[in-house]
């Protein structure tokens, strides 16, 4: 007890100077240090100031004007020294004083020597006991400051008693404000469609076990919008098995959950481009016989009409056949603009009216808009603009349908889709789609141009629309803005930069001149689709003789017998046999005889395919083709020889 006694400090304040020189010799005797004693509560405070005493005996009542409770007071708040209180009163009044200033313990005067130590050694113990406890809570707090992960704690009726910096980042919430709040109120979740979640402390509390939030939660941060959060809650729970409170710790995943969207992205698009490449091979291949057919049948009526005995012709039947092909020529537009974008290939630009682009667009989606909207349109002189065509009446076919679908769910009879074209001051020309529909909510703007991101229900829209046109257009150099009010409209901008001064284009050649009197020749087509193999014979079999052969093998067999052709036309891909290796064995049995081969394709599927058409020189026809484009093939090959 003495080794221990020797390093304390004791500060005796007592206003009767006999009594304060007793107790300095007694706890000298005892083995404290008493350097000094105050007779009043103003030395009392300077004292421990000064000297940084261990523990102060205080008289209540001393004379000046502060009394020994008012001394307390202050050095308690100041210092945090301990206080044992001496005094010979104990009306229920001073009590009550005495104890809003916490003291460690009272001595009723008289008191005995025996009673004065134990009271120090237990106040001492007390004291030092609550220094480790201090210190062990700083430790902790500073700690739980210093992670990166935001902690909040409550007290068994889930009302704050803590939050470290990270939580106070995450949830906007000063710590001086949201102590002894409940919890909810700091601490407020919902699920991806905005709807309330149960608290987790509250769970956690209740089912005195862990809680995790649910997947994709959010937390609503203070002052408004949200951020994704990891969560988990526990019951703090003492060793009795008492509930003290419980703490949550939350992670922001804000940019986690952003990375493995950008993951699931480049995994929808890898596997859109393989659907692609699939689709595209699908259609294209009864796309080519279709729009064969289709020329074949037009020229026919028109021959037929142009020919002194023609029978009678239903004069819209040339009118519906030419639809038709138009009709193609546009699914053939999509497969490739679907193909290049996810393969990031380059169809080539033409000069074209943008007024003529956006009178396209309207009239394809007349049908569709004509039961929900009304479609004004007004133009401008705008000048021209260099584009794939195809690509901006896609763009625009779009816009207008998105601005249908923001009518429609307004349920409020017809609305009005606002079209305007014109020239911009700094001379580009510009067209605006604006709606009076629904309009976006401001949370969602941000996110419009991702892919595959879309509020309209599902099987209504695939979030595919608005970042293909948002890429197309920024691919020709312009620009796609969007401006909307949720409940009033959106209006779209499109602005593309003015066409360039281009030369005039160069004059026909003579082989082009000469292509339509070409003289006969000799043609074979090797394709596994009897159906384009036939429609290619239907439109060449007029000016030259056509074989046809479906069976790659048989084929290369004929050829390398002896047949002799002025043209081959092969597919590449065929069950069997691909076109490249027809083509490797035949140049080298038959090397100019190779040179006569002509490509189809519908779509290569293969690394090695990819590689070949972009190296070789051998000429390539995409299907579906234009007829002109193989007549055309036909007379240079020939010409060549």
């Amino acid at each position: 007890m003495q080794a221990h006694a020797v390093a304390s400090k004791i500060l005796v304040v007592e206003d009767e100077g006999i009594i304060a020189d007793d107790l300095q010799a007694t706890l000298r005797r005892l083995g404290y240090e008493v350097p000094l004693t105050s007779a009043t509560g103003t030395d009392a405070i300077a004292a421990v100031e000064s000297f940084g005493h261990d523990l102060v005996l205080m008289d209540i009542h001393l004379r000046g004007e502060m009394d020994g409770v008012e001394a307390a007071e202050v050095i308690r708040q100041r210092f945090g020294t301990p206080i044992v209180y001496l005094t010979s009163y104990s009306d229920d009044e001073t009590f009550a004083r005495v104890q809003r200033t916490e003291p460690y313990a009272c001595l009723l005067k008289p008191f005995d020597e025996r009673s004065l130590r134990n009271t120090i050694e237990l106040t001492l113990q007390r004291r030092n006991l609550q220094r480790r406890i201090e210190e062990r809570e700083n430790w902790f707090s500073t700690t739980l400051q210093c992670i990166g992960d935001a902690v909040v704690a409550t007290d068994a009726n889930e009302r704050v008693t803590f939050l470290n910096g990270a939580a106070e980042k995450v949830t906007g919430w000063e710590r001086a404000d949201a102590l002894g709040l409940r919890v909810d109120e700091v601490l407020h979740f919902v699920d991806p469609r905005g709807q309330d979640l149960p608290s987790p402390i509250h769970q956690a509390l209740e089912r005195r076990q862990v809680v995790d939030l649910p997947a994709q939660a959010a937390l609503s941060v203070k002052g408004g919008g949200t951020v994704g959060v990891d969560d988990r809650a526990a019951p703090i729970i003492d060793g009795a098995g008492t509930v003290l409170g419980g703490v949550v710790v939350l992670r922001d995943v804000t940019e986690r959950r952003r990375l493995e969207e950008r993951v699931v992205l480049t995994e929808r698009l890898a596997a859109l481009g393989t659907l692609a490449a699939g689709l595209g091979h699908e259609i294209n291949n009864p796309l080519t016989y279709v729009l064969a057919n289709l020329t074949f049948c037009i020229d026919s009526v028109e021959r037929t009409l142009a020919s002194a005995h023609a029978a009678p012709v239903r004069p819209d039947l040339l009118e519906a056949l030419r639809e038709a092909r138009d009709g193609g020529d546009r699914v053939k537009g999509v497969v490739e603009r679907l193909r290049a974008f996810v393969r990031s290939e380059v169809l080539p630009r033409r000069p074209a009216s943008l007024e003529a682009l956006v009178r396209e667009a309207v009239t394809q989606t007349r049908h569709q808009l004509q039961h929900v909207a009304r479609v004004h349109l007004s133009a401008e002189k705008a000048p021209e603009v260099d584009v794939v065509a195809g690509e901006l009446v896609q763009v625009l076919t779009n816009l207008l349908v998105n601005a249908g679908h923001a009518v429609a769910d307004r349920g409020r009879g017809e609305g009005v889709i606002e079209v305007r074209v014109g020239t911009a001051p700094d001379g580009r020309p510009f067209v605006t789609v604006e709606d009076d529909g629904v309009g976006i909510d401001p949370a969602h703007l941000h996110r419009v141009f991702e892919p595959f991101f879309t509020t309209k229900p599902a099987g209504l829209g695939s979030g595919i629309g608005l970042s293909l046109s948002h890429a197309i257009v920024r691919d020709h150099g312009g620009d796609l803005t969007l401006e909307s009010t949720l409940g009033v409209g959106t209006k779209v901008i499109v602005t593309l930069p003015p066409l360039a001064h281009q030369d005039a284009e160069p004059p026909s050649s003579p082989s082009s001149r000469r292509a339509e009197k070409s003289v006969r020749r000799r043609i074979l087509v090797i394709d596994d689709e009897p159906s384009i193999g036939r429609s290619i014979r239907r439109v060449l079999v007029r000016d030259h003789d056509v074989d046809l052969i479906g069976v790659p093998a048989d084929a290369l067999q004929a050829l390398l017998d002896g047949a002799d052709y002025d043209v081959i036309f092969c597919d590449l891909m065929m069950p069997g046999m691909s076109g490249i290796t027809l083509y490797e064995r035949l140049r080298d049995a038959r090397p100019k005889l190779a040179g006569r081969l002509v490509f189809l394709t519908g779509g290569a599927f293969t690394p090695q395919a990819v590689e070949f058409l972009r190296d070789t020189t051998v000429p390539t026809l995409t299907k579906p083709f234009k007829m002109d484009a193989l007549r055309a093939l036909v007379t240079q090959i020939t010409e060549r020889d």
